[in-house]
């Protein structure tokens, strides 16, 4: 069963005769709880950036999305077949003065690690963060 014949939603039912509910989930809503609970930092890290992972010819590309995080406030760790990004994000909405009426983009600590097929301990990483997403390009040496 592919993810196009997978339920749209989660659903909540009884069941007319039972006094039981079910719930089901849609596969990726399973898989995104296990990266979750396997990849997060436990009790730390609490969001996690959206990413792109390109194959090139020398290497990969990895893109991260970080809108509003500073450059010396994220760090990049490789260990094996990982590449770990963590960093925090900071505004300055805690003065008090600003209420906020939606906040799609949390504040505080994240975390996100990446999974290769191969190692890349030894690759050489180039790293940049322009408009908010940051670039890593990972090239063997």
């Amino acid at each position: 069963m592919g993810f196009a014949d997978e339920p749209k939603s989660v659903r909540l039912y009884r069941t007319k005769h039972l006094r039981q509910w079910r719930i089901t989930f849609q596969p990726r809503d399973v898989y995104s709880l296990f990266d979750e609970l396997i990849h997060k930092r436990w009790g730390q890290a609490k969001w996690q950036p959206k990413v792109d992972v390109l194959k090139i010819s020398s290497g990969y590309v990895v893109e991260a999305d970080i809108p509003g995080v500073e450059e010396d406030s994220v760090d990049v760790r490789v260990h094996g077949r990982h590449v770990t990004i963590i960093g925090r994000r900071t505004t300055s909405r805690s003065d008090g003065r600003v209420g906020v009426l939606v906040c799609e983009c949390p504040e505080g600590l994240f975390s996100r690690v990446i999974q290769f097929r191969e190692i890349v301990e030894d690759f050489r990483i180039q790293r940049s963060l322009a408009k908010g997403v940051l670039t890593l390009v990972l090239t063997k040496e």
